[in-house]
């Protein structure tokens, strides 16, 4: 850049170009920050791993994975987009963003457990303006654990009344605001006992009969809203507890 006058000829070059970079022009702070931008140089990212394992956790308890980084090449570094795979990811990182030169940070993915159960296997892409073959992909697991356990899973009755036990598995509060049965066929009762409920199953009839098949569901205030116990005859089939997250 070249800047003429009729009095000044180049000496007015100087006194611009130092008026900008004296008073941070352009957002630059010096020569070094404004050739580089002119150049379009891009830093670099270095992440110091991007693979995590959490390994148990409770369903509804914290989940959170943070993955450090710092500037090398001394640039910044623009994030052009995030891709993740579901809604229940959080993260640090935004499209849009800048990291200046020299920036060292993390990226945080936080992850709201009460949707899972089970293995957690999830990945967060970040795309930058850096000169890399490929963007940064970052995988998270975990081993999420439910948050509400049975004692046992399914009823079996026989001529006896079955008790089940039911507990949360984390630091929640656990709190059944209605149990829905077949009143027809059984009759159930449900009390709060040592931080958990209790659940006394009773076959109505005087003979159970083998191929029974009925269920109890829990309604509950909490992350986990439903839970469906299965009730059998003693030689009845049994099927698996049926869990649903918030609506």
């Amino acid at each position: 850049m070249a800047i003429f006058t009729k009095i000044g000829g180049f000496r007015w070059v100087g006194l611009v170009l130092g008026l900008m970079f004296s008073t941070g022009v352009f957002g630059y702070e010096n020569e070094v920050d404004l050739t580089a931008a002119i150049r379009g140089e891009v830093g670099s990212l270095r992440f110091d791993a991007y693979n995590q394992d959490k390994g148990p956790i409770k369903q509804g308890d914290r989940l959170e994975f943070r993955f450090p980084y710092r500037e090398e090449k001394g640039a910044a570094v623009r994030v052009l987009g995030v891709h993740q795979e579901c809604g229940c990811l959080s993260q640090s990182l935004k499209a849009g963003q800048e990291l200046a030169k020299g920036a060292s940070g993390e990226l945080v993915v936080r992850v709201d457990t009460t949707h899972f159960i089970g293995d957690f296997d999830k990945e967060v892409v970040i795309l930058t303006n850096e000169d890399r073959e490929r963007p940064h992909v970052f995988r998270m697991r975990a081993t999420i654990e439910r948050l509400i356990t049975l004692m046992p899973p399914v009823v079996q009755i026989e001529d006896r009344a079955v008790k089940v036990r039911v507990k949360s598995a984390s630091k929640q509060t656990l709190h059944i605001e209605k149990v829905v049965y077949n009143e027809d066929t059984l009759e159930v009762q449900a009390y709060p006992v040592q931080e958990a409920w209790e659940l006394v199953v009773r076959w109505k009839g005087e003979t159970v009969p083998a191929n029974m098949n009925e269920t109890i569901e829990l309604l509950m205030d909490g992350p986990v809203r439903t839970v469906k116990i299965p009730v059998v005859g003693a030689r009845g089939k049994t099927s698996r507890l049926s869990l649903s997250a918030p609506r």
